[in-house]
């Protein structure tokens, strides 16, 4: 059973990359997941998840603009040299871990992700890939009936991207990420459970959902996959109800 859940899921579900590097000159990366709904390119994926890229999409643009004002500074004819040294120190230096370089890969072919939305209360995004090809996605998962629970006992087969360690390279010249080729293929991990309750939670969706539109995915090498993860709910007038 398994076994072709496993096969099945695998068509769907893909991982998302994010890379980093700090002020100091470190790099990091780290790996989410998200399941492609429908031909059109629409995904669902933990909100966390989006949240994460859109500080990591600020922090990139807050560190290219205090690039941009130093050099601006240090380019200036018209100020003496005790001036240029005032500005130079209003603009206050990045700490050591700050983040000033970020990249953010969604799904196999590293598209952008756009017209998001994230309901807070339940840690659930919805996006569209762009750009998407139907002919990349062989399959797209099926949504059963949500208003009758699994029965107690039933087994279950969760998916998604752990135990992933990626040491990421970073090119100075072209300001791009890069994974080792031997790093590049991500295996997903089916992991067993048993379906023991439902606990509902209501949320108020009025008060729990942020668009986000920061995106950083302009700094793209070859050979980046990415993408998926879900939460069962129950839309209900006003809210939801999260199946836990």
């Amino acid at each position: 059973m398994f076994r072709e859940a496993y096969v099945k899921a695998a068509e769907f579900t893909e991982p998302v990359k994010y890379f980093w590097k700090s002020f100091n000159g470190k790099l990091g990366a780290g790996l989410g997941s998200l399941i492609i709904v429908n031909a059109d390119g629409w995904i669902l994926t933990a909100g966390h998840i989006v949240q994460e890229a859109a500080k990591l999409a600020k922090a990139d643009r807050d560190a290219r603009d205090w690039e941009n004002r130093r050099g601006a500074i240090q380019s200036d004819s018209s100020i003496n040299r005790k001036e240029r040294a005032r500005q130079l120190k209003a603009l206050k230096t990045p700490r050591k871990k700050d983040i000033i370089r970020a990249a953010i890969f969604w799904g196999h072919h590293a598209s952008n992700l756009v017209d998001v939305t994230v309901l807070q209360g339940v840690d659930l995004a919805i996006g569209r890939l762009d750009p998407f090809d139907p002919d990349w996605v062989a399959g797209y998962p099926i949504f059963k009936n949500n208003l009758r629970d699994p029965e107690n006992g039933t087994s279950l087969c969760k998916f998604g991207f752990p135990f992933h360690d990626i040491e990421p390279t970073y090119d100075e010249a072209t300001s791009k990420f890069g994974i080792p080729p031997n790093m590049r293929s991500f295996p997903l991990f089916p992991i067993e459970g048993i379906y023991t309750r439902t606990i509902i939670r209501v949320f108020d969706v009025s008060d729990g959902i942020e668009e986000v539109s920061d995106g950083c995915c302009d700094q793209i090498d070859h050979g980046y996959e990415g993408c998926g993860v879900a939460v069962p709910a129950r839309p209900c007038p006003g809210r939801l109800e999260q199946a836990v």
